[in-house]
């Protein structure tokens, strides 16, 4: 297979830069992410295509490895012109068949979830109409296939088995070729970055509040079993050394922890002041991302009953047990 799979590196307007798509050759036409809906992603995936001999009229299958909209924002449109099925995993269905209602759902819970992590509301507000200016970056996809864990699907002789690997998302999947001892990492390994875990509320399926740092170490360990040799992730560069870079990954985040808990050692903090102390005097388009972080973290310490977290005056406060 490995042959027939071609990289396609799609501009996004996103801080994260370029996304990774790749399109699998065969009788049928496989794309795994579309990119963003913009004219720049749809311009660069068309040039793309042509440059292999193709076009997006001839694309028959979609998969979405999670559903943010640099990775399927244009599957609702390629799927209009060329009649393809578009996969996604049963934990993102809502995100991408119910955008944009989905996306304002979103915003509401963190308006409704910020301000008790100490952030002021303007600043909460002046996000949210930033993201609501980014709405055009997704279509919905009212006709997606759902896909679960273990799944096997074989396209033009391509057997591909579907890992759920919950963590940057509910839904997010990894997609893995035996033969090939390949692996589709969507944004859940990348080289040099982790993805980050945000904040989502979804009650109908990991409880009120899905603890994403929580759910992707726990996703990690399920790669483990298989043989993998090369990992063609969402965004960067190709990774050939799982085992290395799962340990940079975990001891990174152990690095963290510590670091975290000798701050609520010290005295209990909102977790706006923990911020802070982890990442102090960031530029204010990282100040969310950040939180996430530090809230995922939270996360894991209370999962290890290291710390327990109290509200309080519509504040919530951490401290270490």
């Amino acid at each position: 297979m490995v042959g027939r799979v071609h990289r396609l590196e799609i501009p996004t307007p996103f801080p994260v830069g370029p996304v990774n798509l790749y399109l699998i050759e065969g009788r049928e036409l496989t794309l795994i992410d579309t990119g963003p809906n913009t004219p720049e992603a749809l311009d660069g995936l068309s040039q793309g295509l042509r440059g292999l001999g193709a076009t997006v009229d001839q694309i028959r299958h979609i998969i979405i490895t999670h559903g943010h909209a640099d990775h399927y924002g244009l599957a609702g449109r390629i799927a209009a012109e060329s009649g393809a099925l578009v996969w996604v995993h049963q934990g993102d269905r809502d995100m991408i068949q119910d955008y944009p209602l989905a996306l304002h759902a979103w915003l509401d819970f963190l308006r409704s979830f910020l301000p008790e992590t100490g952030l002021e509301q303007s600043w909460i507000e002046r996000f949210c109409r930033s993201i609501e200016k980014r709405e055009g970056c997704a279509t919905p996809v009212p006709a997606a296939r759902l896909l679960h864990d273990g799944q096997r699907l074989e396209l033009n002789g391509t057997v591909l088995t579907v890992i759920h690997t919950p963590g940057h998302s509910p839904g997010s999947i990894c997609l893995y070729s035996g033969a090939e001892q390949l692996l589709f990492a969507g944004d859940h390994l990348l080289k040099t970055i982790t993805p980050n875990p945000i904040l989502q509320a979804f009650p109908d399926f990991f409880g009120i509040r899905f603890q994403g740092l929580v759910h992707y170490f726990d996703s990690l360990k399920k790669l483990e079993p298989f043989p993998i040799a090369r990992i063609l992730p969402g965004h960067g560069e190709e990774i050939t050394d799982r085992d290395t870079r799962l340990r940079e990954i975990r001891e990174h985040s152990e690095k963290r922890k510590a670091r975290l808990l000798d701050l609520l050692k010290q005295r209990e903090l909102t977790i706006m002041q923990a911020k802070e102390g982890l990442f102090p005097n960031l530029p204010d388009g990282q100040t969310l991302l950040a939180l996430f972080d530090v809230i995922g973290h939270l996360d894991l310490l209370q999962r290890e009953g290291a710390i327990r977290i109290e509200r309080r005056g519509g504040l919530l406060f951490a401290k270490a047990t």
